[in-house]
């Protein structure tokens, strides 16, 4: 329904004269707009403050936030220093168990070829497969070693598994010198 509506609607008589007897236009009983502006102001200062009150809530997160962030790359960088030094240690313990046996694994992997012929297919396949089991343990025995470089036990196996493979070579070349081919 509109506000303005004609004098010839469904309305009385009476109410249509009262309406056309009120005033257009009405001024307020006082000025308003003093309140208005004090209110628009003060909520203009009060913006204006709150920033400077979280100012000091956002340095202390801030200084939070950067403690955190320096504890964690601390504790990653002693970690990753004990992670290098424990491989250190692993590659020279390697390095001292290996190095007894190193020249004969290195002369025997290089007459392997020349004793293999001497020898029948099928002792040649069993002594490569022996070798290649061999050569399998010793690879987990090292990768263990490398999480535990100061493990005894490991050491010993490695040894053990060392001892092994001379052994395997040994006799294939025994095999090879008391073979009919020779």
């Amino acid at each position: 329904m509109s506000h303005e509506q004609k004098p010839n609607d469904a309305q009385p008589e009476w109410l249509q004269q009262a309406l056309r007897e009120l005033p257009k236009e009405m001024a307020p009983e006082r000025d308003l707009w003093p309140t208005i502006a004090g209110q628009i102001e003060a909520q203009s200062e009060i913006r204006v403050q709150q920033p400077r009150r979280r100012f000091p809530y956002a340095i202390a997160a801030s200084v939070l936030i950067t403690g955190a962030a320096l504890l964690f790359s601390y504790q990653n960088y002693q970690q990753r220093l004990a992670t290098e030094a424990r491989l250190a240690d692993a590659e020279q313990v390697l390095q001292q168990v290996e190095s007894p046996y190193q020249y004969a694994r290195v002369s025997y992997r290089e007459q392997w070829p020349e004793l293999k012929q001497y020898l029948s297919p099928e002792t040649a396949e069993v002594i490569e497969k022996n070798l290649q089991m061999i050569r399998t343990a010793q690879s987990e025995i090292e990768q263990a070693l490398k999480k535990e470089p100061n493990s005894v036990e490991l050491q010993q196996l490695l040894h053990q598994s060392l001892n092994q493979e001379l052994n395997v070579y040994r006799k294939a070349e025994k095999a090879a010198r008391h073979s009919p081919l020779i």
